[in-house]
């Protein structure tokens, strides 16, 4: 699939943003080391904000895809006209194919230097940032240009599709009058942080009825949030105390929308104006997740020399199912066989049902084994996960 928006020339061809330093330090050739610093703290705002616009990009998703990292390799491949511009390229490594982005990942990447540039200019003009702009990173915003003297600036543009070097439109200018606006507009959001709206996933740990606040252990970061619900609201109360951890573990996850200031580290202490608490995972899903994590860390031997580990494309087809298999009135049992694939076995009406997911996750085998019966019932059919769940719902083959 063609990522829209994503030039597909090879990484050395084309330029990411337009960078030049003006003042008497930079007419001579090479760059100053003391300089280097302003190359680093513009690569790591645009890493931020090029993350950013992944997840406005995508509602629902609290975390970019794990290859977006890597996959931001910004690097100085050559420096014009003595030391005043540095090229900056997006180097793209070998074997990812920029026209078969999934993920939209460089899309985003490529939108972040006119995000960037839009925020210089409004600060110049206005005096602010866009409120688009993730008022966490202001702080880095107001790094740019802090080596440079005086007479110095950074001119910064976002390059032509068509260029390497000239930037379209004209870039800004961040001269020391622009940078002063900088400081006083981080100065003005550390004093008095504008909350944002903040969506958690977690366990709720314990509630207060006095004070209609509860903590969240949020999945993937240490220590607690706290949480306060809208004034008044009896209805989330009662929902937080349904989905309470009493031991602070055992509970489901739920997804906790309101507002809050994020501190350095990203960390929300805070969670103001909670207005929705919903289950994502079940206890019953959270434990069958964690079988199928005991199962996938099998290796080849695990049950004899010629035993497989679970093939990943059983494991993901499984995967898949826990959410129905979360809601029988009967826990499944979840075993691996020695040939990588998984069998699911439960009850209904005395009636003994195996379901095997097999092949690739592609295929799967339904049975019922009903002792009143001559013999078994059995099918053996592409794989169908609702298919799949409803036979072990009700017991009764109808794929």
């Amino acid at each position: 699939m063609a990522a829209e928006g994503v030039d597909a020339r090879p990484a050395d061809e084309r330029g990411y943003v337009y960078v030049r330093l003006t003042g008497e330090r930079f007419e001579a050739e090479g760059m100053p080391a003391d300089a280097a610093v302003e190359l680093k703290s513009l690569a790591e705002l645009l890493f931020q904000l090029a993350r950013q616009t992944w997840l406005d990009e995508h509602p629902g998703r609290q975390r970019v895809p794990p290859a977006f990292d890597d996959l931001f390799d910004l690097r100085l491949v050559s420096i014009g006209e003595g030391s005043a511009v540095p090229q900056l390229v997006l180097h793209v490594p070998a074997g990812f194919d920029p026209m078969d982005d999934g993920d939209d990942m460089l899309p985003a990447m490529h939108r972040a230097p006119a995000m960037l540039v839009k925020a210089l200019e409004t600060a110049r003009d206005d005096f602010t940032v866009p409120a688009t702009f993730p008022s966490r990173e202001v702080g880095r915003l107001a790094r740019i240009g802090k080596s440079l003297g005086e007479n110095e600036s950074i001119h910064i543009g976002v390059p032509r599709p068509d260029a390497e070097a000239a930037p379209a439109p004209s870039p800004i200018e961040v001269t020391s009058e622009v940078r002063e606006t900088l400081a006083l507009i981080d100065m003005a959001f550390r004093a008095d942080p504008e909350p944002e709206p903040t969506v958690l996933e977690g366990v709720v740990t314990e509630f207060d009825s006095g004070e209609q606040s509860f903590h969240l252990r949020v999945i993937g970061r240490p220590g607690l949030t706290r949480c306060q619900l809208v004034a008044g609201d009896t209805t989330l109360a009662r929902a937080v105390i349904d989905v309470l951890a009493e031991d602070g573990v055992t509970a489901p996850d739920v997804r906790v929308q309101g507002w809050a200031v994020a501190v350095g580290s990203g960390r929300v202490k805070v969670l103001h104006q909670v207005t929705d608490v919903e289950v994502v995972r079940t206890t019953e899903e959270k434990a069958l997740m964690t079988r199928l994590d005991e199962l996938t860390a099998l290796t080849d031997g695990w049950w004899g020399p010629s035993s497989r580990a679970v093939v990943p494309g059983v494991a993901e087809a499984t995967r898949g199912v826990l959410p129905g298999l979360a809601r029988l009135s009967t826990p499944p049992l979840i075993v691996p066989q020695p040939d990588g694939s998984v069998v699911i076995e439960s009850e209904v009406a005395g009636s003994h049902l195996t379901a095997a997911i097999e092949e690739d996750g592609t295929a799967m085998f339904l049975c019922v084994d009903d002792p009143a019966a001559d013999q078994p019932d059995e099918l053996v059919a592409a794989f169908n996960a609702e298919a799949l769940v409803r036979f072990l719902e009700q017991g009764v083959i109808d794929a």
